[in-house]
């Protein structure tokens, strides 16, 4: 019973240190890397059809100057995914990597690390790829919060 009291007492303490002055969380008080999933799929499992991709979650909070990872998965059914590419993300330190080839059921990861900010902002982007003959394009957020 002792352990879960200090369990629960060590929770309570720990919550406010993650959260800013509105309460909601602050990623800059929980340093890290931060992760996004880019996940291509079927739109009707099962079938031979259209492969689209969506970003999870599609507005991320991150803290300037913060290293994002977004792990890229092509659980399509008949597609390879080609050319998959962050565009119109202007606040990186260094340039994004890019994955040139997916193949099916495989993962990869695109890296980025973000420039400090001096007041928080939201930053719109698109990850591209072609999917077959076509092109996919899925339009995330980025809110990039200012390192207290």
């Amino acid at each position: 019973m002792r352990l879960v009291g200090w369990l629960a007492a060590i929770s309570m303490t720990a919550a406010p240190a993650i959260a800013g002055p509105d309460g909601e969380y602050d990623p800059c008080k929980n340093r890290g890397l931060r992760r996004v999933a880019i996940v291509f799929a079927s739109k009707s499992p099962g079938k031979a059809g259209e492969c689209k991709g969506n970003v999870y979650p599609d507005k991320k909070r991150v803290c300037g100057g913060d290293t994002v990872l977004w792990s890229v998965i092509n659980a399509c059914d008949v597609e390879q995914v080609a050319e998959i590419r962050l565009e119109g993300l202007e606040r990186v330190a260094t340039k994004c990597t890019t994955i040139r080839l997916l193949d099916l059921a495989g993962s990869k990861e695109i890296r980025c690390q973000l420039k400090p900010v001096r007041e928080t902002v939201k930053q719109e982007y698109e990850v591209s790829a072609r999917v077959g003959k076509s092109r996919a394009i899925v339009d995330p957020e980025l809110e990039i919060r200012r390192p207290n």
